[in-house]
């Protein structure tokens, strides 16, 4: 039985997944498994990881005869894992050598569950450290945190054990093809796991300056409203999880809308209008984002949209002045 079960989900991830491999296969800690889901994938991913099984036990390769989704691919992969631990990377992404190693030595040394780990932003060449040190290690503020963004929801910068993915009532969420990997944190920090915090960026999260939030669709964001009703109704035995929740999601949701222009200032009012207190509240700085998700909550969403563009060319003009000088 392997020590870490380490899950790579791919849809057309052909141009990027070797890298990823090649980042797991040389890892200083050698007792592993990795469970490949290819989601159906049109270009050579399945053919790439096949290639990799090939030259490695250790690697097992599952493919989806239909396109699934994430939530699908990640739950599979969950349920044939055999790890102690298991752990997420994905497919266009890469992990430092020793990061296995670093993060299986502190979960033995501390009895953790959990282990976080901080972890690097790499964008068009660009990188950043995100830190992702928990307020505290008490597994409730862990879950305000989680919610209120401090902390990233990713299943891939935490080694987690896998009895806490296959405890009673913990799934990857059917349909949910954002954030789904949130909704699983925010269940198993709900479990009150003993959590340890590793400050170091072993994970390479890879993304494009074009972000996933202009490819919404009109699905996309029902299903954002179903995972934002299904992490408030989690939380309906605690009233103050649940105040937070319902004030945190409520912001995701009109966020995503905001950022897919696919709807017009009437249907963006009448979707959202609801949510336009909570950018106004205490817990939000109120200049300038805020107004703009304000306003359109309010019937003015197009108008928003097009003095947040301004805003957003001003701030890169300004930006590229200052590197001139």
């Amino acid at each position: 039985m392997p020590e870490i079960s380490i899950i790579v989900c791919a849809y057309n991830a052909g141009k990027y997944i070797a890298r990823c491999f090649d980042s797991i296969l040389a890892q200083t800690y050698s007792d592993f498994e990795v469970i490949v889901v290819d989601d159906c994938s049109h270009d050579d991913t399945l053919a790439v990881a096949r290639q990799y099984a090939q030259s490695d036990k250790r690697i097992t390769v599952l493919h989806n005869d239909l396109n699934r989704g994430i939530s699908y691919s990640r739950q599979q992969a969950v349920d044939a894992a055999q790890g102690r631990y298991i752990i997420h990377a994905d497919a266009d992404d890469y992990i430092d050598h020793d990061m296995l190693e670093c993060m299986h030595g502190t979960a033995r040394k501390e009895n953790a569950d959990v282990v976080i780990c901080d972890y690097d932003e790499e964008c068009d060449g660009q990188h950043t450290l995100r830190r992702q040190q928990p307020t505290s290690l008490k597994p409730r503020q862990i879950v305000i945190d989680l919610l209120t963004g401090k902390i990233h929801g990713s299943c891939c910068n935490k080694l987690i054990a896998r009895h806490l993915y296959t405890a009673p009532g913990i799934k990857f969420p059917a349909g949910i093809n954002c954030c789904e990997d949130l909704y699983v944190c925010l269940c198993i920090f709900a479990r009150n796991p003993v959590v340890a915090y590793l400050p170091r960026a072993f994970y390479h999260y890879v993304r494009s300056s074009t972000s996933i939030t202009s490819q919404l669709t009109l699905s996309n964001l029902e299903q954002d409203a179903k995972l934002r009703d299904m992490v408030i109704d989690h939380f309906n035995h605690d009233s103050e999880l649940q105040e937070i929740a319902t004030r945190e999601m409520s912001k995701y949701v009109a966020f995503r809308a905001f950022h897919s222009r696919r709807l017009t200032s009437r249907q963006f009012r009448q979707a959202y209008r609801q949510y336009a207190r909570y950018f106004l509240d205490r817990h939000n700085s109120m200049f300038p984002f805020n107004w703009f998700f304000y306003l359109a909550c309010t019937g003015w969403y197009r108008t928003s949209l097009t003095l947040y563009d301004i805003y957003i060319w001003l701030w890169k003009t300004k930006q590229r002045l200052l590197h001139r000088k």
